[in-house]
């Protein structure tokens, strides 16, 4: 027992610290430049924990989710899910995806806070309807990631042109109505320096993956494109309705 116990910390020890990435960086002569990469990586995982926060602060704020697309966050978590286990099930080290886990909980609780604060009733339970289906799905794949391996990688290759589909409804809705509601733009700055920082480390510590390569390269475009909409636009639907005249009070009979 204590030599499997031994054995079992000895595995986890070596993907915390990445020892596929230090053979990567031996093999191609990345020396410093894979320390610095790996220091980016858990700078990248660590900040993506807080990445959501302020998105997740406005909505409970306002008590509202007007202008949000449920849409957004159920594929954004489903892809990052998925690219979570590609990373794992290729041995690749936690700094490297880190923030793919961090994403998916806080895409969790605001899709949990669209299920409690969305006007519609159909779109409540569609929310509430997908979170159980996810925390199912995903508990069921990680128990079988080895026997899931081939299927993840295959859909990896499709996750990074999904994920940016999956945030064009929201970025259609943005421009139709001229406003942007309650998104934060916090997270989207967030995402688009998070993105061009992961851009460095894939070059650094996975040679290149031309997976994640293009990934970060649409998560770019999409999240700076994103971002100009929130500053441009605003909530012009909330200032429109305070601009509102109140009803003045009926005659007295």
């Amino acid at each position: 027992p204590l030599r499997r116990q031994g054995t079992e910390t000895g595995h986890w020890v070596k993907w915390l610290a990445g020892s596929r990435c230090a053979e990567m960086a031996g093999a191609t002569g990345g020396g410093d430049g894979a320390g610095a990469s790996s220091a980016l990586g858990w700078l990248v995982s660590v900040a993506a924990a807080f990445t959501r926060t302020p998105q997740i602060v406005k909505i409970l704020q306002a008590q509202s989710v007007r202008g949000i697309e449920p849409s957004l966050y159920e594929f954004d978590t489903v892809c990052n899910t998925i690219s979570a286990f590609y990373h794992r099930g290729n041995g690749f080290p936690l700094n490297t995806y880190g923030e793919t886990i961090a994403f998916s909980l806080q895409n969790m609780a605001i899709t949990y806070l669209i299920s409690v604060y969305s006007t519609s009733s159909p779109t409540r339970t569609r929310a509430r309807v997908f979170l159980l289906a996810y925390v199912a799905a995903g508990a069921g794949i990680f128990q079988r990631l080895p026997a899931w391996k081939l299927w993840i990688d295959q859909m990896q290759q499709m996750t990074g042109l999904a994920l940016q589909a999956s945030r064009m409804p929201q970025l259609w809705a943005n421009y139709q109505r001229r406003s942007t509601g309650q998104l934060s733009v916090v997270p989207w700055l967030f995402n688009l320096i998070g993105s061009l920082l992961r851009l460095y480390t894939t070059e650094k510590q996975l040679g290149g993956d031309k997976v994640m390569r293009f990934y970060f390269l649409a998560s770019i475009t999409i999240n700076s494109t994103m971002a100009a909409q929130i500053l441009w636009y605003g909530d012009r639907e909330g200032a429109a309705e305070k601009r509102k005249p109140s009803k003045p009070p009926g005659k007295l009979s």
